[in-house]
């Protein structure tokens, strides 16, 4: 992991491939989250993504497609690339 930099999943552009790391929001979040499948150590594929930082990004993984606001985004801490 040398090098790697943990940020916010909506600061990743669409085509993006990340591994979610962790859940920064309150238990609520996080429960939410976990009972969709996020987990920290998912990989993901960012296939929406608004450039300009606000609505929603929309990811795939594990033949989901999952639509989250920029708020949750903002919570779900990712490094770039598949986990290790």
């Amino acid at each position: 992991m040398t090098g790697a930099s943990v940020r916010p999943l909506s600061t990743v552009p669409a085509g993006g491939r990340v591994t979610v790391v962790s859940l920064a929001g309150g238990g609520t979040f996080r429960a939410r989250m976990i009972s969709m499948g996020l987990t920290p150590g998912c990989e993901l594929q960012v296939m929406q993504a608004n450039p300009a930082g606000c609505g929603q990004v929309i990811v795939a993984f594990g033949g989901t497609r999952l639509a989250i606001g920029h708020g949750m985004a903002e919570k779900i801490l990712i490094m770039d690339g598949p986990a290790r």
